[in-house]
């Protein structure tokens, strides 16, 4: 998945983003065969995600060259869920800034 060029652009993958996760954890909620605790670990990310798009809200976040504290929580076993390549996405923008071309 490519950076975002424009903050619009990044701040709709991160839109996006939160609507994954909440239909992610919204669908496991409704799906018998699926433990609750096998899904727990989206509520953090989804937290993460939240706090990071009220950051752009608010006008406090900036990009920085370290990684934001939900990528500790998609290693592993949990890389594989449906929206991990938009939360690299975001990361990667986060610690690259925008995709601008000079």
């Amino acid at each position: 998945m490519q950076r975002p060029r424009t903050v619009q652009e990044y701040v709709k993958l991160v839109d996006d983003t939160i609507i994954e996760l909440e239909e992610l954890r919204d669908s496991a909620e409704y799906d018998m065969e699926s433990s609750a605790r096998d899904m727990a670990f989206v509520e953090p990310i989804l937290q993460a995600v939240r706090n990071l798009r009220t950051n752009m809200g608010d006008g406090s976040y900036s990009f920085a060259n370290e990684d934001l504290p939900f990528m500790a929580m998609i290693t592993g076993r949990y890389a594989k869920i449906p929206c991990a390549d938009m939360l690299v996405a975001i990361n990667t923008t986060h610690r690259k800034g925008l995709d601008v071309e000079d």
